[in-house]
């Protein structure tokens, strides 16, 4: 095994090899999950450096790795050149996501042919759900690419372990096994993310996973997600599992792939994303939140009631000013503490199911409310 490469153990390296060559085997297409691109470049490079096990898994065939973000696609004959050229019947092609999101279905179609004309084996690697609902109907009639489906789970906290004793030795480090231990319950199975603790520790000699480094690659994962991803994630560190069809989906994709439970340096993150709560009310009296009109979702007593705490951001207000403010000038013959405690409730419960965590409007004992952000 190369040096130069991250290990993760090897049964977990072997099993996913052995996934990928049951496919071409018999000639076969598949579509295949991997978390991170970065993590499947140093997984080939690990397969080729292996002659061992490329043996025994690929015999003497040559696989071309295609990378689609390395390509430049202008049009079909773009991709043309880049297969007349090569003579292997095995491709691996990565960034198999740009297809989705820049919608190239005749490059799908191009591919499609070769695979049954010339019977070709393409196992299309993409970095995020491609059997989701919002992206699975650029295979309509592409059944090749169906033919065998793999969902990569991330890592297993032994990789991130092995990880760390790889990291230990080409560093010339030593970290005791307590902070390994906390090292791999805060990142999980994120190789990637185990890595960056490792370099800060070995360059502060102490442990850190709130710096700019750090934040910036949580940042770069959360990108990469899928909204309905980000909203059930939101969701389950709210404590709500109240999913729509798409987050029922993405519910279950998550469990699969193990994202789910959360680890702790990721439910962190979410927690600070939530606090960037862009809810305002327009010139024109309208709520919306991150630019998307949401007056619709409560109440005509909700809105005002929101509007009102809206305008008095960080401020504290009392049960009498928020009626006042919702009821008008007979307010008083109309009010109850009940009342307006229910409609706050009801309200709370309306932003959980927004992503809005309800700790939002704070109670202060015998004082009032208190909307405050963060």
């Amino acid at each position: 095994m190369s040096k130069l490469l991250p290990p993760i153990t090897p049964e977990s390296f072997e099993k996913m090899v052995s996934q990928w060559a049951r496919i071409v085997k018999y000639r076969e297409s598949g579509s295949i999950y991997y978390y991170s691109k970065s993590g499947l470049l140093y997984r080939l490079r690990q397969l080729f450096a292996d002659e061992k096990l490329y043996s025994k898994y690929f015999g003497g065939k040559k696989i071309q790795i295609v990378d689609l973000e390395s390509v430049l696609i202008e049009d079909q004959e773009d991709v043309v050149r880049v297969f007349e050229k090569s003579k292997s019947n095995i491709f691996f092609i990565l960034a198999a996501d740009k297809i989705w999101r820049e919608q190239q279905n005749k490059l799908l179609d191009y591919l499609a042919n070769l695979g049954i004309n010339f019977n070709i084996s393409f196992l299309l690697f993409f970095q995020a759900d491609f059997n989701h609902p919002d992206i699975e109907s650029i295979f309509q009639t592409k059944n090749l690419f169906l033919q065998n489906l793999v969902f990569h789970p991330l890592p297993s906290k032994k990789d991130g372990r092995q990880l760390i004793r790889y990291l230990e030795n080409k560093w010339q480090v030593k970290i005791d096994q307590k902070t390994q231990q906390i090292i791999v319950d805060q990142c999980g199975g994120y190789l990637w993310l185990i890595k960056e603790a490792v370099r800060y520790w070995r360059d502060n000699n102490q442990l850190s996973f709130d710096h700019e480094d750090m934040n910036l690659r949580l940042q770069l994962i959360w990108k990469y997600l899928l909204d309905s991803e980000k909203q059930v994630l939101e969701k389950v560190v709210l404590g709500n599992k109240d999913f729509n069809s798409l987050e029922k989906h993405s519910f279950e994709f998550l469990q699969k792939t193990d994202w789910l439970p959360l680890w702790p340096l990721l439910e962190k993150f979410i927690h600070h994303q939530l606090k960037k709560i862009d809810l305002r009310v327009t010139e024109n009296g309208q709520i919306v939140l991150k630019e998307v009109l949401i007056d619709r979702m409560f109440s005509p007593k909700e809105r005002r009631v929101l509007k009102f705490l809206l305008s008095k951001k960080d401020r504290l207000v009392s049960r009498d000013e928020i009626a006042q403010a919702v009821l008008g000038n007979q307010w008083e013959n109309n009010y109850s503490d009940w009342a307006i405690d229910q409609t706050i409730s009801r309200l709370r419960k309306k932003l959980a199911g927004l992503s809005i965590s309800p700790k939002i409007i704070k109670t202060i004992r015998g004082k009032g409310l208190v909307f405050k952000e963060g």
